[in-house]
């Protein structure tokens, strides 16, 4: 998050051609772009560089995201949308 806040997240190893798959799967470098950052490891190993990509449009209008858990908060909503629908079909 650029700007105050943070992302949960994970940190993978992987080689030149993964990368460059993984920037095509991205939009690399349209709609996300990868950037290198200095990554929290919660005194894991200190601080690691990491890529990251970051979304290229406008966040301005986006959902805040609690926690940066963006994982959980899309499981939430996903759960609570399917017990609305099954309460709709009683």
């Amino acid at each position: 998050v650029i700007g105050e806040g943070s992302v949960e997240g994970e940190v993978y190893e992987a080689d030149e051609e993964t990368m460059k798959r993984l920037d095509m799967l991205e939009g690399h470098p349209h709609f996300y772009q990868r950037q290198t950052f200095l990554i929290d490891m919660h005194g894991m190993h200190g601080q690691l560089p990491c890529h990251v990509y970051v979304f290229q449009g406008d966040v301005s209008r986006r959902e805040h995201i609690p926690m940066g858990e963006w994982t959980h908060e899309h499981i939430r909503k996903q759960t609570h949308a399917l017990r609305h629908q099954s309460k709709e079909a009683v």
